[in-house]
């Protein structure tokens, strides 16, 4: 029986939970969804109660009893919350002109005591039609919820029943803390709860109390959210949506582009071939001097990098020679053979030339090619 009352609760709780979110999305102000330990109430409350059922003979006042209430409970939103309920009525009366079992011959009276648990699902319909405001005066609040009634009847079994409960809440605010209320209150059970054997399905316990309610936790009232404004994000959004929409736009076309030039025909690559038709390299010598002069060594790097190393084939003559106007035959003969040997040196192992590309040829002062003596103290390779 308390495994059904508990799933029973669990189900009204999702119910709950559910309703509250959509009722944060419809309103127009957004409040903050109340914390673990925000927003509890504690309330007791005491009044009058009638067992309707289908042995209703007698006086009215007779068969009404007292009836006690505890609840605790929690707003989730302004307009919606859960409640746990305890009610209590002792001695619950029926009086019937029906003489069956339960009752023996000449009995006209049945008392047993009642006791119930019930959750609630609560709706406040003055804060979800009207709008949630902190201290407004009056609300009015339904609710309904599974039930568990127990009825025990002095010489008769006690009896277990799963039941729904329902009713509206009238509360009043006095302060921040404290409402008061005025409860109505209907609990729908099976007719064998009372042990009549009368031909009928449902019995009515109703009820109708007073009683104080007192909030509970650091936050008794609910906190308005503003709505975030994501003006600027959506036109961010936008920004970047134009955006992407050019770059693929222009993907397309230098895809397009792309898918032209691999349809073109193939290009011949033309090679042209390197010919050299660079000048001899002449370098000149100071009087009486086989080494070059850094200006003549410049002269030299370039004709190696320019000529030389682009056509490694090839092959080249070092011509020496010496002025016939100083030394005599013999001393020219030596200082040319000198000079042609200091421009190979140069060439091999400065350059990494192979040296079976050069031959030397030193003709002293024998072959003077030009007017002037000074120069005619040359190298030239050619």
């Amino acid at each position: 029986m308390k495994k059904k009352l508990l799933l029973l609760t669990c189900l009204s709780l999702m119910v709950a939970s559910s309703y509250a979110q959509e009722q944060q999305q419809e309103q127009i102000v957004n409040y903050r969804t109340s914390r673990i330990g925000d927003n509890w109430f504690f309330s007791v409350g005491a009044g009058g109660t009638v067992y309707l059922g289908a042995q209703n003979s007698g006086e009215f006042l007779n068969r009404l009893r007292p009836v006690a209430e505890l609840s605790i409970g929690k707003w989730i939103t302004p307009s919606v919350g859960v409640r746990l309920q305890g009610v209590y009525t002792p001695s619950f009366r029926e009086y019937s002109v029906i003489h069956t079992s339960p009752f023996k011959e000449g009995e006209m009276l049945q008392k047993f005591n009642y006791m119930g648990v019930h959750s609630d699902f609560m709706l406040n319909l003055s804060s979800a039609i009207g709008g949630y405001k902190e201290d407004r005066v009056y609300e009015i609040i339904p609710y309904f919820g599974p039930s568990w009634s127990h009825i025990n009847l002095a010489d008769r079994p006690t009896y277990n029943e799963i039941s729904v409960a329902g009713g509206i809440i009238n509360r009043f605010r006095l302060s921040r803390t404290v409402d008061a209320n005025l409860e109505m209150r209907a609990i729908m059970i099976h007719g064998r709860m009372d042990h009549s054997t009368v031909d009928n399905r449902l019995d009515f316990p109703v009820s109708v109390s007073a009683g104080i309610t007192v909030r509970l936790g650091r936050n008794k009232d609910f906190k308005v959210v503003p709505y975030p404004d994501y003006t600027p994000y959506n036109k961010r959004i936008k920004s970047l949506e134009d955006d992407l929409t050019s770059l693929e736009g222009k993907n397309k076309k230098l895809q397009k582009e792309l898918e032209d030039c691999n349809n073109k025909p193939a290009v011949e690559k033309v090679v042209t071939k390197y010919t050299d038709i660079s000048s001899p390299c002449v370098l000149f010598f100071g009087l009486n001097k086989y080494k070059l002069t850094s200006r003549e060594l410049t002269n030299l790097e370039y004709f190696v990098v320019n000529t030389l190393k682009k056509s490694p084939d090839k092959r080249y003559i070092i011509w020496g020679a010496a002025d016939k106007e100083t030394g005599t035959a013999a001393y020219n003969q030596v200082l040319s053979q000198k000079r042609a040997e200091f421009v190979l040196d140069i060439l091999v192992n400065k350059y990494g030339l192979a040296r079976d590309r050069f031959t030397i040829k030193a003709v002293g002062s024998s072959d003077n090619r030009f007017k002037e003596a000074q120069l005619n103290r040359v190298v030239i390779i050619e």
